[in-house]
């Protein structure tokens, strides 16, 4: 996977070449659609450890949107390991549960800290997409769909119309998911030599050309 990436303007950029007559859009619905694009492809080894730190207030804190995956949340002061829950209990555990953006701790006042994995954002907090024309082509594919989706609801676009635009979609959604998962060239090689390792010196050279021509 490629390791540079692409801003939001660029993504809006495109977007606004392939806007369908009629289609609008805000910045924050594009964040959001962007963040469901990723999830749709599965750019799984974009995302990268983070980790927050949120003060509570009325038992209670927004939780950042890049957030992907929690892997564990600490109470601030005692860096003791919150338990994650469905409903509260009232044996003086420290607990915590995930509701709409938001996390609802036991405790009403204080800090938490949380481990996690978030897609990658810029300096302002916008996602970026990992720059591959397939990825890139996948995200906006989904913009567009979303928009589109808007507009047939509204009897705007046609349901022929539509009906290609949601096949299309499918489509490069598919070839961005196959790209999400090619390594980089860096990642390639160093996958080769691996694989050659356990290969005397004498045979990795015949071994490389072989892979070569098989790969050619």
């Amino acid at each position: 996977m490629n390791s540079n990436y692409v801003s939001i303007e660029h993504i809006i950029e495109k977007v606004n070449r392939e806007l369908p007559p009629g289609g609008e859009f805000n910045l924050e619905s594009v964040k959001e659609w962007i963040w469901e694009a990723m999830e749709e492809i599965g750019c799984i080894t974009q995302y990268a450890a983070s980790t927050f730190e949120l003060d509570i207030v009325d038992s209670k804190a927004e939780t950042p949107s890049a957030i992907q995956s929690i892997q564990e949340v600490l109470e601030g002061e005692s860096s003791y390991t919150m338990k994650q829950i469905n409903q509260y209990d009232n044996f003086g555990i420290l607990t915590y549960k995930l509701n709409a953006g938001y996390i609802y701790t036991s405790f009403e006042e204080g800090t938490v800290l949380i481990h996690c994995y978030t897609m990658p954002v810029d300096a302002n907090t916008n996602p970026i997409v990992p720059d591959d024309s397939s990825i890139v082509k996948g995200v906006v594919s989904h913009i567009i769909y979303k928009i589109s989706k808007q507009l047939w609801f509204k009897d705007l676009l046609t349901s022929d119309k539509y009906q290609y635009i949601v096949t299309q979609w499918t489509h490069d959604i598919m070839e961005a998911r196959g790209a999400s998962k090619m390594p980089t060239v860096t990642e390639y090689t160093r996958l080769q030599q691996d694989i050659l390792k356990p290969f005397p010196d004498m045979y990795r050279n015949e071994v490389t050309r072989t892979n070569i021509v098989v790969s050619t």
